[in-house]
């Protein structure tokens, strides 16, 4: 069995709401014309030189007047809490939609802070494409459309070791120290042409 959607119920609700909110009008002006019509009915009792048949007519009408007022009446009363309820359902709509636009806010705000090192700097990559440099401390981009690749100015210092053979065909192991380190003037250089400098690393 297929749970309905949220949103569908929703709709239903809404749409329930305002067959309430009709129906609150109707009943409401039969209200006020029962009531007119009650003021024409005791004229006609009070004023009117009526016999006993016409007396007693006339006192129907007005007894059935009076109880369909009531049936429109009571409905009244039960829509005007219908009508309360879809007003708060409406402040409670808003207020899910203004929160929703608040953390979307506060995810993109925080989403754009990007705190750079005073011994880093950033390449701001918009869409995968390399756009420009941003330097130590606190800086903002599009948390949509921007990455940033970090890269480490300091010195690195790394080791490699390979095997190989002496003269004589002896076994020999042989290891080096390198150390580079990366120019800021050419991160935007480096991460186009390897993507990062720790794959940089791997090729030298």
């Amino acid at each position: 069995m297929q749970c309905p959607k949220f949103s569908s119920v929703i709709s239903d609700f809404v749409q329930m709401m305002e067959e309430a909110s009709k129906d609150y009008a109707w009943n409401y002006e039969e209200v006020n014309r029962m009531d007119r019509l009650t003021q024409d009915y005791l004229h006609k009792l009070e004023l009117d030189n009526l016999d006993y048949k016409e007396r007693a007519k006339v006192a129907t009408q007005l007894a059935q007047c009076r109880q369909a007022r009531r049936a429109c009446k009571d409905t009244v009363k039960e829509d005007k809490y219908e009508r309360n309820v879809k007003r708060g359902l409406g402040i409670v709509r808003a207020a899910i939609v203004g929160l929703c636009i608040v953390i979307f806010a506060i995810a993109m705000l925080v989403g754009g802070v990007k705190i750079i090192d005073q011994t880093e700097v950033g390449i701001v990559k918009t869409f995968g494409r390399v756009d420009h440099a941003i330097s130590g401390g606190l800086n903002f981009v599009n948390p949509i459309s921007d990455t940033v690749e970090v890269m480490d100015l300091r010195v690195h210092v790394r080791e490699a070791s390979f095997a190989s053979y002496t003269k004589d065909a002896q076994p020999l192991t042989a290891a080096i120290e390198y150390q580079y380190e990366p120019i800021a003037a050419q991160a935007m250089n480096i991460v186009s042409q390897y993507g990062s400098y720790e794959i940089m690393e791997q090729k030298l």
